[in-house]
């Protein structure tokens, strides 16, 4: 009779040691260089190295480096709308009075370097 698949993921198993640990995660790096990518985040490098020597699972593997991917987007996203807010406070735009909106020069140079 067949295992259930999820269930035989569900326990992490130890299935190499350190240095087939390395060699498989040197195989997967070459394995992305060759199509041109590359994982450069270290927190998915140490879950992957962690899933490869059986201390979390395949399951546990997926799930911990998508809620890091999501933290990562969600933090991101926080930078850009607070960076959006600091230019439009720096150019005027959020309804407040700067010295430099009397001057158009000054207002033309401040919204060039801030690329607005």
């Amino acid at each position: 009779m067949a295992e259930n698949s999820d269930a035989a993921s569900a326990e992490p198993v130890p299935t190499s040691t350190h240095s087939q640990t390395d060699e498989t995660i040197a195989w997967v790096d070459g394995v992305n260089g060759s199509a041109g990518h590359e994982l450069e985040d270290p927190h998915l490098r140490e879950l992957l190295r962690q899933q490869l020597s059986g201390e979390i699972t395949g399951d546990e593997y997926l799930r911990l480096g998508m809620e890091h991917l999501r933290r990562e987007r969600l933090r991101q996203h926080d930078d850009q709308a607070g960076a959006q807010v600091a230019a439009q406070q720096l150019h005027g735009l959020d309804g407040t009075d700067r010295p430099y909106n009397s001057c158009p020069f000054l207002r033309r140079l401040v919204r060039d370097l801030a690329g607005v």
